[in-house]
Order: C-alpha cells, then structure tokens, then sequence
C-alpha cells in the first residue's frame, strides 16, 4: 500500500481551496457549456472558513478554457502556472474567481480543475481557530494547516503539519500513541530515513499519516476518513 508523499502539490491545491468559501454556481460564476461540473465536497472547513468546492473535465484543451474567461472578464486576470496547474483568477468588487485546472501534455487527454469564489471581505473576518485541535502532536510541532470535509455522511480531516523531529521518531510517536487509544496498525514504514508514516484503523475510521524529511524539516500529512 502506498503513502501520498508529494507535499508541494497538495499545498498549493489547499491554498486554492482557501480562496473558495461558496459554490460557484452557473448563475454566480460564468462557466462554459464544455464544462462537466460536480461537487468534490457539500460542506468543508479550512483553518476555520466554511466552503465548498466545485470540480469540472473536459475534453477541450486549455487554451480553450483561457479563451473562455478572457473573453468573459474582458482580459482583466490573471494567469500563473505552479507545480503542472494552471491558475487563472479574476477580482472585481470584492470577489476573487479561481480557475484551476491540470495542464495536459497531450491534445486529446481529459483536463480536470476546479472552480472557487472567494468573498474576500469575509474571509478576512473570520475569528481565528485552534489548528490542530484534539490530535495529538509531538512537543514543537507547528500546524501549517487543518482541513475538514463531509461528503454525503463521509467525514475526512487533512492535516499538514511540521516538526524537527526525525522520521522514525514521527512514527514511532504516533504508532505508540494511535495504538494506546485503540487504533490498529495495518501499514507501518519507518526504516528510510526521508520517508515513512503509518496506516491505522479503529471502526469504520482509518488514518494515514505520511511522514517526508526535506531540507532538515519534517512534514507530516495526516489524513482521516469515516463515517
């Protein structure tokens, strides 16, 4: 069984998710009729602002999707390419529009991507939480992010946090401590000193915690799913 470990590309899809506190409806959002829309989640919270988030294919190529919103928002936006996503945004009266979609090498190849709207004023506003809030966290640890969804009745947390603590320590803490609360490991890695983590079940519930050391700091992306 494998463990996500591509921590850059995770990021920068959550900070787009940041930007989206309310659905983008056809009605609010111009979407072109090529698009084929679904909601990734009904409700979610990321470090406290409520949102819910808008995914979409296609089977038109990315030029077509830029021409698309150029011609819609009279070319006042902005384009940016990070880590093989392209990022097209547009901000009018307080209200910034996201556009995010994978970048295919090849023409005929399904393109995914999401659409978010963001009321800025808001999101400035909201009351600051506790990250990290009754999970357990080795001494030092800072949480850079804390996320939560629920998908028809299936609850998942993502959590991404970082510590100076080395690998096998990471996983040796949260094996001990999972396990004293009753979780059941079924996948346990900590012998590569770059790259380990752990997978626990308790019910219907399951965690799993990745563990990646880079540039002397280690990441830990814990994500939890069930009912």
């Amino acid at each position: 069984m494998r463990l996500v470990s591509s921590f850059q590309r995770w990021s920068f899809f959550v900070f787009t998710l940041f930007c989206c506190t309310a659905m983008a409806s056809q009605r609010e959002f111009p979407v072109p009729e090529f698009f084929n829309l679904h909601i990734v989640a009904d409700q979610m919270q990321f470090n406290g602002v409520a949102m819910s988030v808008s995914g979409f294919t296609t089977a038109k190529s990315a030029k077509d999707i830029e021409t698309f919103y150029r011609q819609q928002w009279q070319d006042e936006i902005r384009v940016v390419e990070v880590e093989g996503l392209h990022v097209i945004s547009h901000l009018h009266k307080g209200l910034l529009y996201t556009v995010q979609y994978s970048i295919n090498q090849q023409p005929s190849s399904i393109i995914e991507g999401f659409i978010s709207l963001s009321n800025l004023p808001t999101v400035s506003k909201v009351n600051k939480i506790t990250l990290g809030s009754g999970f357990a966290m080795p001494g030092g640890t800072e949480v850079l992010n804390d996320m939560t969804s629920d998908d028809g009745g299936r609850k998942t947390r993502m959590l991404w946090l970082h510590n100076k603590l080395s690998v096998s320590a990471n996983v040796a803490f949260y094996q001990r401590r999972l396990e004293s609360d009753g979780w059941i490991s079924t996948f346990v890695q900590d012998a590569n000193r770059q790259a380990g983590g752990l997978i626990v079940k308790k019910g219907n519930t399951e965690m799993n915690i990745t563990v990646t050391r880079v540039n002397g700091v280690t990441q830990l992306l814990v994500i939890q799913t069930g009912v």
